[in-house]
């Protein structure tokens, strides 16, 4: 038998014990009891929010779209789905939980599973980098994440993409430290996975390979680890083939009109706030209404973007030190490149195209969030049960707020609305083509009842609507504001008033419902 010892180390070895090795040898896993029941308590707390009244607000339009596209048969739901531009992965879980209901609660439940499952995952590789309280302050970090939260109760994919890339980054990790097969397998999975989860998932895999090549070349690991690599990327390109192939026969790049015209730099400090302290919207939107818990969620974002940057400039006992020596430190480099390379690569195709948006920098909020954690831990350093009641105060009152405000409009009340009133035969006007296909959806077999103006938003001149408005007797206007113009701007939405008279006003949140009735013959108004 070799002995443990038999001479200095070399450097690959050296620094393959500079994650979070000292912790482990300090405190294990295993023995810290408290740490456990912390993370365990902090996931249960976390799991709740998420499942909480999960079913309460409608869906909005993609989540609507994810709906439609889960009770398609297989080959149909591929078809659309890569139509869609999307990859398959997040849609068949939906379609498998069809088997216990289509309502909003049971289609939503997978992101709050894979939301709750990410708080400890998160842990985990808090503590592999760092320390074990660390990695604990970051589970309670996101557990509490307004825009998580948020997220975690919406039936698409992102928090599914979040847990995956959690995943890749701690076997990566591992990987590092050593290789082993067992972390080679976790790491092939987690990130084919996320390759078919969304395609903006390769922007967490790409930047992966450049410290690879950067430890390498410092001796950091074997060379023959740089082989390996490359190899299991090769096999991760060979995995999504058959998809891309398949999708390309169908694929439509839709336009991107959709994304606001933000400055890049407004954007990536919306997410940032939306991670952690709140849900404003654009910080200058914060400040120009003015409104109270916009302000104070603002104002929390920015002392939770100042601790991430504590990290960098305090060392493990709270005294300063230069980025250049932060740098130097292995996990924190890893967790920078983590959340800085995919954001960087979604502003430099921005430049050609629009992809930047808020909601696709989820998938890096892991890393900003250990990064808050560690910058709390190296400012009061020793004080875990004050970094903790921060954290807490901090973050509250933005998932307060947010939890308090429904979701969506409510299409739901409002076909509820219409069902339980509307005489069969009735027109519907509605001011935009999402609103009248979530109102479709929520009728339900009552849909063909009734009368659409316009019968097609393809066709919505002046006078296809008046065509359609001369055959009725009552009108009912939905609307997410007073009817004014469509969506497309082609035609009015307004009711003629020498026509028709205004007998009843009604809202739901978010929505505004008008019914209209024909004048009598004999009218002269």
């Amino acid at each position: 038998m070799d002995s443990p010892v038999s001479g200095p180390e070399s450097p690959a070895t050296a620094s393959a014990k500079t994650i979070g090795s000292d912790t482990r040898d300090r405190d294990p896993v295993g023995r810290n009891i408290g740490e456990i029941a912390f993370v365990l308590a902090v996931t249960l707390v976390g799991g709740w929010i998420r499942l909480r009244a999960l079913g309460r607000d409608s869906f909005w339009f993609d989540e609507l779209i994810s709906a439609l596209q889960a009770h398609l048969p297989f080959w149909d739901l591929l078809r659309e789905v890569s139509r869609d531009v999307h990859p398959p992965l997040h849609h068949l879980l939906l379609r498998g939980t069809l088997t216990f209901g289509d309502s909003e609660a049971v289609l939503r439940f997978p992101s709050a599973f894979f939301g709750t499952l990410s708080i400890p995952a998160l842990y985990l590789l808090g503590r592999a980098w760092f320390s074990g309280p660390v990695g604990a302050l970051a589970a309670l970090l996101m557990a509490l994440s307004s825009g998580h939260v948020w997220h975690s109760r919406d039936a698409r994919m992102y928090t599914l993409l979040t847990l995956e890339g959690i995943l890749s980054w701690y076997f990566f990790g591992k990987l590092l430290e050593g290789s082993r097969r067992a972390m080679w397998a976790g790491y092939f999975l987690s990130s084919g996975a996320i390759l078919y989860t969304h395609y903006y998932g390769v922007l967490l895999l790409l930047p992966q390979t450049a410290p690879v090549f950067l430890f390498s070349r410092r001796g950091e690991v074997e060379r023959s680890f740089r082989t390996r690599w490359l190899m299991v990327q090769g096999g991760l390109a060979l995995l999504i083939l058959p998809w891309l192939i398949f999708a390309a026969t169908s694929v439509q790049l839709g336009r991107l009109e959709w994304i606001e015209r933000y400055h890049p730099l407004a954007q990536i400090a919306a997410g940032l706030l939306r991670f952690t302290a709140g849900y404003p919207g654009m910080a200058w939107g914060a400040l120009q209404d003015r409104r109270l818990p916009n302000m104070l969620a603002l104002l929390c974002g920015l002392l939770i973007i100042g601790f991430a940057a504590a990290a960098l400039f305090r060392d493990e006992n709270g005294h300063p030190r230069s980025l250049r020596t932060a740098l130097g430190e292995r996990p924190v480099l890893l967790c920078l490149w983590y959340l800085m390379a995919p954001i960087a690569m979604m502003l430099a195709i921005s430049l050609l195209r629009r992809l930047l948006v808020p909601r696709h920098m989820l998938m890096t909020a892991p890393a900003f969030l250990l990064l808050v954690a560690l910058g709390l831990s190296r400012l009061l350093p020793r004080r875990m049960i004050v970094t903790t009641a921060l954290a807490v105060v901090l973050l509250v009152p933005g998932l307060i707020a947010r939890l308090a405000t429904p979701r969506t409009r409510d299409y739901r009340a409002a076909a509820a609305l219409i069902a339980g009133e509307a005489t069969p035969g009735d027109v519907l006007l509605v001011h935009e083509e999402q609103a009248r296909l979530l109102l479709e959806y929520y009728l339900g077999s009552r849909e063909s009842e009734f009368r659409w103006c316009p019968r097609s938003f393809r066709d919505t001149s002046r006078e296809a609507t008046q065509a359609c408005l001369d055959e009725a007797r009552n009108v009912w206007v939905v609307s997410s504001h007073e009817p004014t113009r469509s969506e497309e701007g082609s035609h009015v939405l307004s009711v003629p008033e020498e026509q028709f008279m205004l007998v009843r006003r009604d809202g739901v949140f978010g929505t505004r419902i008008l019914l209209h009735q024909r004048r009598p013959a004999d009218s002269h108004e």
